[in-house]
């Protein structure tokens, strides 16, 4: 078997083939290069050394983030159009995980570090024998993520090219229970992404997405501007919706309309519609809402919002409505359009409470009944 592992989950790229259990080349790079531009050209460049065609290959691995949107996006968009032209398996693997490979069979915890700006992190623990999760992978403020890696209590072998910068905060909290990887030994290694693929089953390539454990830089400046309504509250998340949450969703999807929209649709929104953007309501039961819209230049268009049943009453359905508002307007739309059945008046005095105007009827449309339905805008600049 025939191994292609790529990682360009941040400002390094790894790359190799492997052939079973024997590496034919590997090639790293520190370079802070466009992986846009030299991703590409270093798999066929390596393929050609090894003497490897296309047609060589029996399984593609890539690393699935956290790290580099722009990155992340670009090693799993290769991946995806090599796996699926050559009708090969994919493979996908934590970035972070990755990187505790680097110091495997530690007698105690692995801690990958990516730096995320502003005193965050994207980062996790694993066990140092296993590289079995024992705290997630997340984006977190790093501190308080050291906090609790030192309540357990156990030595800390910190990798990745980015723990020099936290390096100072990792002595301070942990002292003599933090250890380092040697410099040479933070890079991320393509071999050992390979090694871990073969340890996890195929992806469906058409549902295979990033994790980017954050929402957008866009949204963060925006949520953090005085006056702003949270994202978070001690109760309650609203967060961006992934694949992964579409079986949830179409649950309350049932239970709130006559005419549903099928799972298919959710997929299609999540995969193959770039203006969609969901937001779920989660609690730490589960998901218990979630809003979808349309982000098109300066203007926004929400498609659905719904609330389980029994969590309605609670004003959810305004909390979810309002982050969805922070969200379009940090994508930078100005205009919010939506429908609303002529006969459903709480949903039309909430939307009036957020500032939505009466724009018309559309006649005849809701196809189950025929109802009409009101048109309304909210203009943000207003």
């Amino acid at each position: 078997m025939i191994y292609l592992g790529i990682d360009t989950s941040n400002s390094p790229s790894a790359i190799a083939l492997m052939s079973d259990d024997t590496v034919l080349i590997e090639e790293i790079t520190n370079l802070k290069i466009n992986h846009s531009l030299t991703a590409m050209p270093a798999i066929e460049e390596m393929m050609k050394k090894a003497k490897i065609a296309p047609k060589d290959l029996t399984h593609i691995a890539v690393a699935e983030g956290p790290g580099s949107y722009t990155g992340v996006r670009i090693g799993l968009t290769i991946a995806k159009t090599l796996a699926w032209s050559l009708k090969l398996p994919l493979h996908m693997v934590s970035s972070l995980k990755v990187l505790a490979a680097n110091g495997q069979y530690f007698d105690g915890l692995i801690c990958p570090v990516m730096d995320a700006r502003r005193g965050t992190a994207f980062t996790a623990l694993y066990d140092g024998e296993t590289l079995e999760p024992v705290i997630e992978d997340q984006h977190s403020h790093f501190k308080e993520f050291l906090i609790k890696a030192e309540a357990l209590g156990k030595p800390v072998l910190f990798t990745g090219i980015d723990v020099s910068i936290h390096e100072e905060t990792i002595r301070e909290v942990l002292g003599s229970r933090a250890f380092f990887t040697a410099p040479q030994n933070r890079l991320p290694r393509a071999v050992n992404l390979i090694m871990l693929a073969k340890e996890v089953p195929a992806a469906d390539i058409h549902h295979a997405v990033p994790e980017y454990q954050r929402i957008t830089e866009a949204e963060a400046n925006y949520i953090k501007k005085p006056g702003r309504a949270k994202l978070m509250s001690e109760d309650v998340i609203f967060r961006k919706m992934t694949v992964k949450d579409i079986d949830e969703v179409y649950e309350i999807e049932k239970l709130s309309f006559t005419l549903p929209w099928t799972k298919e649709s959710f997929y299609y929104e999540m995969l193959h519609n770039e203006n969609a953007y969901y937001v779920v309501a989660e609690t730490e039961k589960g998901i218990v809402g979630y809003c979808g819209m349309w982000l098109i230049i300066d203007e926004s268009h929400v498609t659905n919002i719904a609330i389980l049943p029994d969590q309605r009453g609670k004003k959810l359905g305004e909390r979810l409505m309002r982050a969805a508002i922070e969200i379009a307007k940090a994508h930078g739309a100005v205009l919010m359009t939506l429908e609303a059945r002529v006969s459903n008046h709480v949903a039309q005095n909430l939307y009036r409470k957020l500032g939505f105007q009466n724009g018309g009827i559309r006649k005849r449309y809701y196809t189950d009944n025929l109802e009409d339905a009101i048109v309304m805008w909210v203009n943000f600049n207003e």
